[in-house]
């Protein structure tokens, strides 16, 4: 009985810490990890199409019916 209580303490401490070690080296990587302009800059092209250029009509019918009360 005692021993099973400490088993699940550790197994949860050692999930704790093998949590923090995967958020720290996932920071680690965002931190330190170098931009590739020449990679990424298709995607930022198109996800800037995606929300302005796609979004106008949303913007428009909310204007509309603003307009109208």
């Amino acid at each position: 009985m005692l021993t099973t209580q400490v088993s699940k303490l550790g197994r949860s401490g050692v999930r704790f810490i093998s949590a923090i070690g995967r958020a720290t080296i996932m920071l680690f990587h965002a931190l330190a990890g170098r931009p590739q302009p020449r990679k990424h800059f298709p995607l930022l092209v198109q996800q800037l199409y995606v929300v302005g250029v796609q979004s106008v009509a949303i913007i428009l019918v909310s204007g509309l019916f603003i307009g109208m009360v």
